[in-house]
């Protein structure tokens, strides 16, 4: 247990240098939260090789999480759960390595947990943060082969914007989340942090994003900085060069095939819109950021799918190219081209991709040897569940 608090005392240390030193423009709620109401993850939630489909939608007073297996690729409903607040964050997080992975529900300060247990889910009140939970990520910071739990927590002021932020780090205690002894105040905003499967072999590492806000500018500069296991804990190992502010979303991918990772990080763009910067990712830092040629209309978060074995990773993200038209599509990024592999219709509603092993799968198989088997391609269209599977060269799309 020493150890485990040794690790999130230094990652809580290392958080705060990161958090900006002086008052400035807060970014919006909306922005912070704005796929987070609704979404759809893949997770192996009964560890039985296949992965169960999560969908959630919040509505203005409360959330619905429903839980799907995908038998012969047609989702069938196996669970589902009504939180008391709308959701602003779910992870699934494997919190103990003899457990299946559990969802990790954020609703108002509390978190609510769904396990699969003796052949069914059952919830529970995991834990109070104190606060209003604004962002989640699952990581295992010690390298004990089980996750611990970041929370990001905030208050909204009269514009609207985050104050009074935190970054707390919580781990699984027998039978509930119990935060580790120290805390992290900020009178400010900190920058979003995600978790980074760069380095396999090696205790996680997460990527944050610095923010900091200058007098007299409307605007705010961020720079990347990644964190690595050092001394038992997390510590900060590199800082890259500022952009003009932080994206709204990361991805680590290998999207050119070469075996090293590349990091997509969508810029949000002042007239609308999104601009694609790609960086590669492999040891340990990120260098050469590529701008994409054209900027794509994100109606979703970026996922990163196996299509094609033997050529790199693709994207996968629902786009609106121009007002009242929208797709689902899978691009190959080629020197800053985005070059369509497939795509198919879906609404405006689209709000956000998943990927997983649905349809073919094997028990206690690990992450690399997920990636090798084909995957699958769930997006949330509305209240619909739309499927896209590889087979034979052949991609297919169902709705459900």
């Amino acid at each position: 247990m020493q150890r485990h608090r040794t690790a999130a005392t230094a990652l809580l240390f290392g958080l705060a240098m990161l958090l900006p030193s002086c008052r400035g423009p807060a970014p919006p709620a909306a922005e912070v939260e704005r796929w987070a109401g609704k979404g759809v993850l893949c997770a192996d939630l009964d560890d039985d090789g296949l992965d169960e489909i999560v969908s959630w939608a919040s509505q203005e007073r409360e959330a619905t999480v429903r839980v799907y297996d995908a038998d012969r690729g047609v989702p069938r409903q196996a669970y589902t759960l009504t939180t008391p607040a709308p959701l602003t964050a779910v992870v699934a997080a494997r919190l103990a390595r003899d457990r299946a992975p559990a969802l990790v529900l954020c609703h108002g300060s509390r978190v609510t947990l769904v396990q699969h247990d003796s052949g069914a889910y059952v919830d529970s009140d995991a834990c109070d943060a104190g606060a209003l939970i604004r962002s989640a990520a699952a990581l295992d910071a010690d390298a004990d082969d089980a996750d611990e739990v970041v929370l990001l927590t905030g208050g909204i002021d009269e514009d609207g914007a985050l104050r009074g932020a935190s970054l707390r780090v919580f781990a699984w205690r027998q039978s509930a989340l119990e935060p580790e002894p120290a805390g992290l105040d900020a009178v400010s905003h900190p920058a979003a942090f995600t978790p980074v499967p760069v380095w396999p072999g090696e205790s996680a590492r997460l990527l944050v994003w610095r923010q900091t806000f200058r007098a007299f500018e409307p605007s705010r500069v961020a720079s990347p900085v990644v964190f690595g296991a050092m001394a038992g804990g997390l510590m900060p190992l590199w800082e890259g060069p500022e952009t003009p502010r932080s994206p709204d979303q990361c991805l680590f991918a290998d999207l050119d095939g070469d075996g090293g990772l590349e990091m997509l990080a969508a810029q949000p763009l002042t007239g609308g819109g999104h601009l694609l910067r790609c960086y590669n990712a492999t040891g340990g830092r990120l260098e050469d950021p590529r701008d994409a040629v054209e900027p794509v209309g994100l109606l979703s978060p970026l996922a990163a799918v196996q299509f094609d074995k033997d050529r790199g990773q693709e994207i996968a993200f629902a786009d609106s190219p121009k007002a009242g038209v929208a797709e689902l599509t899978v691009r190959k990024w080629n020197e800053g081209q985005l070059d369509s592999l497939w795509s198919g219709d879906v609404s405006e509603a689209a709000c956000s991709v998943a990927v997983g092993n649905i349809l073919r799968g094997e028990v206690g198989a690990g992450p690399a040897a997920r990636r090798e088997r084909p995957q699958e391609l769930v997006c949330l269209d509305g209240s619909d569940l739309v499927i896209v599977s590889h087979k034979d060269d052949e991609i297919s799309m169902t709705r459900h």
